[in-house]
């Protein structure tokens, strides 16, 4: 398993949920980014979507794992900065939110302020995986309110110069720590 998407119906169960996903992903968890959404189906609490990467034998197994950088702060659950695939092939970044790796805290200042975090955390997963800005092949945007996507996408946009990513952008109904933006991304190596 490389990459998961936990979408939850209530993130005041985000701890139980994260005890519970932990003791399956013990020893290298995978990237992974958790939003609360509006619904789910059939009433489900939880709907955890899931990549896995097979093959490759013992060469790939020796250059994939977990990439961690103390640029990016530091994961708040039993998953990974980012996981390499394989040389040659894929980084799963997990999804960043607006917390500034030296202090911990969720940085203040409006949306534009907390991008640019999200951003340069993002750039430094990139960075210690090998790839950076310009090997992402695609991203996801998770916003608390849309109404913010214009200023979202004018700092997201300065960081993709040559030809941005695939993309998919949509409005939760809430993120970790009270986030107003939370991305991910998958840079191709």
């Amino acid at each position: 398993m490389v990459k998961t998407n936990i979408y939850v119906a209530d993130l005041n169960e985000f701890t139980q949920i994260s005890e519970v996903y932990g003791r399956y992903f013990q020893k290298s968890p995978p990237a992974r980014a958790t939003v609360q959404m509006a619904a789910l189906p059939q009433g489900a609490r939880v709907e955890i979507e899931c990549v896995a990467a097979i093959g490759g034998g013992a060469r790939a197994a020796a250059a994939s794992g977990a990439v961690q950088s103390a640029l990016a702060p530091k994961a708040i659950g039993p998953y990974s900065q980012g996981i390499g695939v394989s040389p040659g092939s894929f980084l799963f970044v997990s999804g960043q939110i607006p917390v500034d790796p030296v202090t911990g805290q969720q940085v203040q200042g409006d949306i534009g302020a907390q991008t640019e975090r999200v951003m340069e955390n993002l750039k430094a997963v990139l960075e210690a995986g090998g790839a950076s800005f310009d090997k992402v092949v695609k991203t996801t945007i998770f916003v608390a309110d849309m109404a913010d996507f214009a200023k979202v996408n004018e700092t997201y946009g300065r960081y993709f110069q040559k030809a941005p990513p695939a993309r998919a952008a949509v409005q939760v109904g809430a993120l970790p720590r009270g986030a107003r933006v939370e991305i991910d991304c998958v840079a191709a190596l």
